[in-house]
C-alpha cells in the first residue's frame, strides 16, 4: 500500500494528499514532544495541552483528506447512530483524561448513570461472548469467520447506546473523545448508519487512521501511562475502572444525605 493511502472500509482507499500529510507530519512532531516531556501523568498541564494540539491537527488532517477526495462526512451533532459500538483501542492516557473530564465537568448524578450503564453494557458483552464462544466451538474447524467480528457486530445490533451519549444523541465528552471515535466516519445518509442496517452495502463507513509512526508514538505513550498491565483498552471497561472509587464515594454521600 502506498504510504499516502489509508484503509477504507468500503470500496476503495481514501487517498491522503500532500496537503494533508503536512498536518500528519506536525502530528508526529507533537507526539514526539509528548514522548520527551517530563509529565508524570496525562493530567499534567504540559501533556494535556500537547495532546489537545495533536487532536486539533488530526481534525485538520481529516478535513483536508476528505476535501481532496471530494467526500463529506455525514456525521453531525445529535446523530449518535455509530455510538452503539463496543469501543476498543482507547489509549490509557485517553481513558484517564476522559475520566477526569467526567468527574470535573459532569453532574454527579450523570456520572452515577454513566457507571451504571457501563456495568450493564459490560454484563451484556460478557453474556454475548459466552454465546459466541459456544457457537464457534461447535463450528470449528468448518468456519474461517473471526469470532471477534461476530461478537462486536452482535453487540452493535443490541442497540445499547454509549454510556457517554446524552438522551439528545450528543456526546457528553465530545472535546476529549478518544482517537478511535474520531477516526470513524460515515459517508452515507445518517439513517443508513442504524445498527439494523449493519449488513447494508450502501452503508459507507470510513476509518481514516493515523499512519505507522504516529501510531507507534501513541502506543509508547499508552504503555508509559498504563496504570497496570491488566488495564483495559475498551472504553466502557476503562471508564468503570477509573470511576469506581468516585462512584462509591458518590453513593455513600447520597445515602448519608437521604
Amino acid at each position: 500500500m502506498n504510504n499516502n493511502e489509508n484503509p477504507y472500509i468500503a470500496d476503495e482507499p481514501l487517498k491522503v494528499p500532500d496537503s494533508a500529510m503536512r498536518f500528519h507530519k506536525n502530528i508526529i512532531e507533537t507526539l514526539r514532544e509528548l514522548v520527551k516531556c517530563s509529565a508524570s501523568n496525562p493530567l499534567d498541564k504540559e501533556f494535556r495541552l500537547g495532546f489537545e494540539k495533536a487532536l486539533l491537527l488530526y481534525d485538520d488532517y481529516q478535513r483536508e483528506t476528505l476535501s481532496a477526495n471530494k467526500k463529506q462526512a455525514s456525521c453531525a451533532k445529535g446523530c449518535g447512530l455509530c455510538c452503539y459500538h463496543w469501543v476498543e483501542d482507547v489509549n490509557s492516557f485517553e481513558i484517564q483524561i476522559i475520566a477526569d473530564y467526567i468527574k470535573t465537568q459532569l453532574p454527579p448524578r450523570q456520572v452515577k448513570n454513566i457507571t451504571e450503564a457501563c456495568r450493564k453494557d459490560i454484563a451484556a458483552m460478557e453474556n454475548l461472548e459466552k454465546i459466541v464462544d459456544k457457537k464457534f466451538a461447535a463450528l470449528k474447524p468448518q468456519t474461517q469467520i473471526d469470532p471477534s467480528f461476530i461478537l462486536l457486530s452482535s453487540f452493535y445490533q443490541l442497540e445499547r447506546p454509549c454510556p457517554l451519549l446524552t438522551p439528545a444523541g450528543e456526546c457528553s465528552i465530545y472535546t476529549v473523545r478518544p482517537i478511535t471515535c474520531r477516526i470513524y466516519m460515515s459517508l452515507a445518509e445518517p439513517i443508513r448508519c442504524a445498527p439494523s442496517n449493519i449488513n447494508d452495502g450502501e452503508v459507507v463507513t470510513c476509518v481514516l487512521d493515523l499512519q505507522e509512526e504516529a501510531n507507534a508514538l501513541l502506543d509508547e505513550l499508552h504503555l508509559r501511562f498504563r496504570r497496570n498491565e491488566g488495564g483495559s483498552s475498551a472504553l466502557r471497561l476503562g471508564i468503570l475502572e477509573e470511576l469506581d472509587d468516585y462512584d462509591i464515594e458518590f453513593t455513600a454521600k447520597t445515602e448519608h444525605i437521604s
